[in-house]
């Protein structure tokens, strides 16, 4: 040991003997200080230059395994995430598969397929206003044939009239023909309107083609009884 330095100002002379202690007293004896009295003296052997070089940062073992831990925990639960992400795509592609095929199947003729759902229930939704339609013509013991027959019986024979298309809807019949003259229109739809079956008849288009003695015309019949 070596003895503490002397304040500013104070010398001593210096001593040619050796301590009477041994250098390892002074430790000693404060260890059995902290030891036995219970009044300590709040001098800490542990700390300063009498520590141990690994009792510094005591928490820093635990604090790495504990991240070590974390990390791995981590790991796995990304790579759970991961294969459960790829498990779920690989069924949604699966089933979409699946969907576009049964549409395929059922709708051949679509050639744009766009969404699945949507266009599909649009032709859903044609089907079942075309199922009214038909309904409508039944609850009145009415057929498109039997009407197109009513139609044409109306019509006076000396008349040429060309349909075009007979497009039949809930009480409502489309009707797209081609005649001679804008006289012959109005005699066609003052002849139907006679009919009992059909509650209103209108012209909503007619115009000339490209020759003068042919006349394009759309003509609506609304289907109920009258008054």
């Amino acid at each position: 040991m070596e003895p503490l330095p002397l304040p500013a100002g104070v010398t001593a002379a210096a001593s040619p003997d050796e301590l009477p202690w041994p250098g390892w007293a002074v430790p000693l004896g404060l260890a059995l200080r902290e030891v036995w009295r219970p009044a300590r003296s709040g001098v800490d052997l542990l700390q300063g230059p009498f520590a141990p070089a690994d009792r510094g940062t005591p928490w820093k073992g635990p604090a790495i395994q504990a991240g070590v831990y974390a990390g791995i925990l981590l790991g796995l639960w990304g790579v759970g995430k991961g294969l459960e992400i790829a498990y779920l795509r690989a069924q949604y592609d699966t089933l979409r598969s699946a969907v576009r095929e049964r549409f395929r199947s059922t709708l051949p003729e679509v050639a744009n397929i766009v969404s699945e759902v949507d266009q599909l229930s649009a032709r859903v939704d044609e089907l079942e206003a075309r199922a009214r339609s038909l309904g409508s013509l039944v609850d009145r013991e009415i057929s498109p044939l039997r009407l197109l027959r009513d139609i044409s019986e109306r019509i006076p024979k000396e008349i040429e009239v060309e349909f075009e298309e007979l497009v039949v809807e809930e009480n409502r019949v489309r009707i797209k023909g081609v005649t001679v003259s804008f006289d012959a229109i109005a005699r066609i739809e003052a002849e139907l309107a006679k009919h009992p079956r059909f509650a209103q008849v209108a012209v909503s288009k007619a115009e000339t083609m490209g020759t003068k003695d042919k006349v394009r015309f759309n003509l609506t019949l609304n289907l109920g009884k009258k008054g």
